[in-house]
Protein backbone atom coordinates (compact mmCIF):
# COMPACT_ATOMS: atom_id res chain seq x y z
CA UNK A 1 0.00 0.00 0.00
CA UNK A 2 2.82 2.18 0.57
CA UNK A 3 4.27 1.56 -2.56
CA UNK A 4 1.17 2.15 -4.46
CA UNK A 5 0.66 5.80 -2.47
CA UNK A 6 3.76 6.87 -4.13
CA UNK A 7 2.20 6.16 -7.51
CA UNK A 8 -1.05 7.65 -7.12
CA UNK A 9 -1.59 11.16 -7.11
CA UNK A 10 -3.02 13.08 -4.33
CA UNK A 11 -5.99 13.63 -4.65
CA UNK A 12 -7.02 10.00 -5.72
CA UNK A 13 -5.40 8.54 -2.54
CA UNK A 14 -8.35 8.94 -0.35
CA UNK A 15 -10.66 7.49 -2.51
CA UNK A 16 -8.69 4.39 -3.33
CA UNK A 17 -7.86 3.26 0.65
CA UNK A 18 -11.86 3.82 1.53
CA UNK A 19 -12.40 1.64 -1.24
CA UNK A 20 -9.59 -0.96 -0.10
CA UNK A 21 -11.01 -0.80 3.51
CA UNK A 22 -14.69 -1.29 2.50
CA UNK A 23 -14.06 -4.15 0.37
CA UNK A 24 -11.47 -5.48 2.83
CA UNK A 25 -14.69 -5.33 5.22
CA UNK A 26 -16.89 -6.72 3.08
CA UNK A 27 -14.61 -9.69 2.16
CA UNK A 28 -14.92 -10.46 5.82
CA UNK A 29 -18.01 -11.65 4.87
CA UNK A 30 -17.15 -13.68 2.88
CA UNK A 31 -15.47 -16.23 4.96
CA UNK A 32 -17.06 -19.19 6.17
CA UNK A 33 -17.17 -20.27 9.39
CA UNK A 34 -15.24 -23.18 11.06
CA UNK A 35 -16.91 -26.03 12.25
CA UNK A 36 -17.09 -26.67 15.73
CA UNK A 37 -14.35 -27.53 17.29
CA UNK A 38 -14.06 -30.95 19.09
CA UNK A 39 -12.72 -30.50 22.75
CA UNK A 40 -9.18 -31.71 23.55
CA UNK A 41 -8.76 -35.26 24.69
CA UNK A 42 -6.84 -34.87 28.18
CA UNK A 43 -3.95 -36.94 28.00
CA UNK A 44 -2.08 -38.57 31.36
CA UNK A 45 1.30 -36.62 32.18
CA UNK A 46 3.18 -40.00 31.89
CA UNK A 47 2.27 -40.43 28.29
CA UNK A 48 2.80 -37.03 27.78
CA UNK A 49 6.43 -37.46 28.64
CA UNK A 50 6.68 -40.41 27.10
CA UNK A 51 5.76 -38.52 23.80
CA UNK A 52 8.16 -35.86 24.58
CA UNK A 53 10.90 -38.08 25.39
CA UNK A 54 10.49 -40.38 22.10
CA UNK A 55 10.26 -37.25 19.98
CA UNK A 56 13.38 -35.93 21.37
CA UNK A 57 15.15 -39.54 21.01
CA UNK A 58 13.90 -39.89 17.02
CA UNK A 59 14.58 -35.93 15.72
CA UNK A 60 17.84 -34.47 15.57
CA UNK A 61 16.33 -31.26 15.09
CA UNK A 62 15.24 -31.28 18.58
CA UNK A 63 18.20 -32.96 20.26
CA UNK A 64 20.35 -29.82 18.57
CA UNK A 65 17.61 -27.22 19.84
CA UNK A 66 16.94 -28.83 23.54
CA UNK A 67 20.11 -27.48 24.83
CA UNK A 68 20.13 -24.15 23.19
CA UNK A 69 16.32 -23.82 24.84
CA UNK A 70 17.46 -24.84 28.13
CA UNK A 71 20.18 -22.56 28.47
CA UNK A 72 18.20 -19.40 26.89
CA UNK A 73 15.30 -20.45 29.49
CA UNK A 74 17.91 -20.41 32.67
CA UNK A 75 19.45 -16.94 31.36
CA UNK A 76 16.21 -14.86 30.87
CA UNK A 77 15.59 -16.50 34.46
CA UNK A 78 18.47 -14.93 35.56
CA UNK A 79 18.19 -11.62 33.72
CA UNK A 80 14.88 -11.21 34.49
CA UNK A 81 15.92 -11.99 38.47
CA UNK A 82 18.66 -9.08 38.00
CA UNK A 83 16.71 -6.70 36.40
CA UNK A 84 13.89 -7.22 38.96
CA UNK A 85 16.44 -6.19 42.00
CA UNK A 86 17.23 -9.93 43.14
CA UNK A 87 20.65 -9.23 41.80
CA UNK A 88 20.93 -6.01 42.73
CA UNK A 89 22.22 -4.22 45.50
CA UNK A 90 22.20 -0.26 46.13
CA UNK A 91 26.34 -0.05 46.26
CA UNK A 92 26.92 -1.88 42.90
CA UNK A 93 24.63 0.83 40.71
CA UNK A 94 24.41 3.65 43.31
CA UNK A 95 27.70 5.84 43.95
CA UNK A 96 28.10 8.39 46.99
CA UNK A 97 28.05 11.64 44.89
CA UNK A 98 24.59 9.72 43.25
CA UNK A 99 22.89 9.58 46.84
CA UNK A 100 23.93 13.41 47.43
CA UNK A 101 22.48 14.53 44.39
CA UNK A 102 19.02 12.68 45.08
CA UNK A 103 18.80 14.49 49.01
CA UNK A 104 19.84 17.44 47.44
CA UNK A 105 16.44 16.92 45.27
CA UNK A 106 14.08 15.44 47.46
CA UNK A 107 15.53 17.29 50.50
CA UNK A 108 16.26 13.83 52.68
CA UNK A 109 19.56 15.22 54.12
CA UNK A 110 20.53 13.37 57.23
CA UNK A 111 17.21 10.80 57.10
CA UNK A 112 18.19 7.02 56.41
CA UNK A 113 17.63 5.93 52.83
Amino acid sequence: MKLLSSLLPKPMQLPFYALAAASSAAGLGLIRALPPATPPVQKPLLQKIGTASSLLVSYRPIQLLAPTEMVFGFSAAMMNAWVNGAGRTPSVFVTENDRSFYQDRLGTHGRAS
